[in-house]
């Protein structure tokens, strides 16, 4: 049996109005830290008050082998995902990562990720969309992608700068797709 899960035309709608966008930083409810990655309950990116690029993950596993999968949800949202307000609008105890000398993004990359068993004449396999690597005009680039491997939660978001964090979780995973 196959699993596959891509990002939805909405998501995908959601990220284009990243590009040509700086990002400066990044909102969220909590964060756990392992060395340089970051992760989440959800990721907010504010683009203009009252406007946010948001980002959460759902983790699904196969019956048989248990293989794990994902969806990365993004959407546009008027508040940062799962941070309270009080009665004026204000955020309550947001969580914040910021990205010095931001430029405007130029590209997105978005890479499927697979895996696969099989025993006994059974098999499974998943692929999913499971990274998106966001390349700046300054050669900077960021990642939030999905992962059991490192710090929190199978729902937990990943956040990196780290070239090599980011070469090491793309090691084997496919480049699917690239918004320009």
């Amino acid at each position: 049996m196959e699993y596959r899960s891509t990002l939805s035309d909405t998501s995908i709608a959601n990220l284009r109005l990243i590009l040509g966008h700086t990002v400066h930083s990044l909102s969220s409810p909590n964060l756990d830290a392992a060395g340089p990655e970051l992760a989440s309950w959800a990721l907010s990116i504010w683009m203009e008050k009252g406007r946010y690029i948001t980002f959460e993950c759902e983790w699904r596993e196969t019956p048989v082998f248990m293989l794990d999968f994902w969806t990365i949800h993004v959407a546009e949202n008027s508040h940062p995902l799962r941070i309270k307000t009080d009665e004026s609008g204000a955020l309550i105890s947001p969580c914040s990562i910021s990205i010095y000398n931001a430029t405007p993004v130029e590209a997105i990359d978005v890479y499927r990720f697979s895996d696969s068993h099989e025993d006994k004449g059974i098999s499974e396999a998943v692929e999913y969309d499971g990274a998106l690597v966001f390349r700046c005009q300054n050669e900077k680039q960021f990642a939030i992608f999905c992962s059991l491997h490192g710090p929190g939660l199978a729902e937990y978001l990943r956040f990196t700068e780290s070239p090599e964090v980011i070469a090491r979780v793309l090691a084997t995973e496919v480049l699917r797709l690239t918004l320009q």
